[in-house]
């Protein structure tokens, strides 16, 4: 009998057994009569809780020893629409609850069965479906019987539709209150590397092609450090970084960083979280915590201005603090490598230091004359308003070098609203 043919997530919260094949009687009988004086109401557009404090009052009386119940997702959103079509063959309908179902002029059109309380040869089922769900629950004098009848009940329920998440990952953003850490999970959309590595100068794809192939360090350094002008790519790159390392690596994103490292009650949070990362069986998932702007604590006179920031920081990277914790840090600033405190970048501590460049004058041409958005320009160079005639598809050029933000502010697909006066005449680009 214990074969466990029964998915996981349809069997009852009891002992497993096998599921029987029985077929749903379309027509099942609704009896006259209930036990205990109760009278058959499935004629009656009752509330939802009449028909399982029915079922609770057979469950108390005592004479099914045996409770078993489980819950599987689906419900309305996967078709199923009425409990009736979960009882077994030969069922005893004693009650139903339903709604009523309104049309557009709010007139009563008809009702819609929402749960069941059924006689079976084993005892009682009780079940039960909403927009998310289906709820099954039974009582009866043998364990194993009662328990089949409700395996069987959930297995007839259509699983919910596949969720489509495209290309998106799960993230966490973390934030401090006044009651502590707390967190709010949402899902971002990421690129793939290979669509956006020729955003990219040569040195800085080389680099961050060796870091999206990285999989579960070991014994190497756990910081990541991103520096570079603002507009170079960093965040769009941690996006990209957070697609590649999915199979392996949660994301957790600071968004009050210099805050993060300054409290110590906030970073033991984390290794918390991290801790909770790790399965009784198989290798335990890495937790990458992404500080963007990181300037505060980075830089060589962190130690002064920061407090005991940078300290905290270096003792959870390879210090006690992080000893046996499977967490990485990615941090970004847009400082210059050698404005950088000599703590983060001396040998065997950072798992990788990139640098963003800009894009030379001669590659940033490059990149605006492959680019599949192309401005229209006249011959002799003034942007055309219109189709007008002597224009031409021509690509824009520049005359220095140039950020990612800027070379797609020269496409026309990204456009700042200014001021003149409020013009710099070192644009500094746009947060990528």
């Amino acid at each position: 009998m214990n074969n466990y043919a029964t998915p996981v997530s349809e069997r009852p919260h009891t002992t497993a057994v096998s599921s029987s094949t029985a077929t749903v009687n379309a027509t099942a009988s609704v009896s006259a009569t209930a036990p205990f004086g109760i009278k058959a109401e499935s004629d009656i557009r009752l509330p939802p809780h009449a028909t399982r404090a029915a079922f609770n009052q057979i469950v108390a009386d005592g004479q099914y020893p045996h409770l078993v119940g489980n819950r599987k997702p689906g419900g309305k959103r996967a078709g199923l629409d009425s409990p009736m079509a979960l009882l077994p063959h030969g069922a005893d309908v004693v009650r139903t609850s339903a709604h009523s179902q309104l049309d557009s002029d709010h007139s009563v059109t008809g009702t819609r069965v929402v749960n069941v309380l059924a006689k079976v040869p084993q005892g009682y089922m009780f079940a039960e479906v909403d927009e998310l769900g289906v709820e099954v629950r039974g009582c009866g004098g043998n364990q194993e019987e009662i328990f089949e009848v409700v395996a069987t009940a959930l297995g007839r329920a259509p699983a919910p539709p596949a969720k489509d998440v495209g290309n998106t990952v799960p993230i966490k953003t973390w934030y401090l209150t006044g009651s502590g850490a707390q967190s709010q999970r949402s899902r971002i959309e990421v690129p793939r590397w290979a669509d956006i590595a020729r955003n990219y100068p040569v040195p800085t794809a080389l680099n961050l092609a060796d870091l999206m192939h990285v999989e579960r360090p070991q014994n190497q350094g756990r910081l990541v450090l991103w520096h570079g002008a603002p507009g170079t790519g960093k965040t769009t790159a941690i996006r990209a970084m957070a697609h590649a390392w999915q199979s392996w690596c949660d994301i957790a994103y600071l968004a009050d960083p210099e805050r993060a490292f300054a409290d110590t009650g906030y970073m033991m949070e984390l290794l918390y979280e991290a801790g909770k990362l790790r399965p009784k069986e198989g290798p335990a998932r890495h937790l990458l915590i992404v500080a963007e702007d990181s300037d505060e604590f980075l830089r060589a006179d962190a130690r002064r201005t920061a407090g005991a920031a940078l300290g905290r920081l270096l003792n959870l990277a390879d210090g006690i603090l992080g000893q046996g914790s499977n967490v990485l840090f990615l941090l970004t600033t847009n400082e210059e490598l050698r404005a950088l405190h000599p703590a983060l970048v001396r040998p065997g501590r950072a798992l990788a230091t990139v640098e963003f460049h800009r894009f030379d004058t001669a590659d940033a041409n490059e990149w605006l004359a492959d680019s599949p958005v192309l401005k229209k320009v006249t011959a002799g160079g003034d942007t055309a308003d219109g189709d007008t005639v002597g224009t031409a598809t021509v690509a824009p050029r520049v005359t220095a070098p140039a950020t990612l933000a800027e070379l797609y502010e020269q496409l026309g697909t990204v456009k700042r609203i200014q001021s003149p006066e409020l013009v710099s005449a070192t644009p500094t680009g746009m947060y990528l």
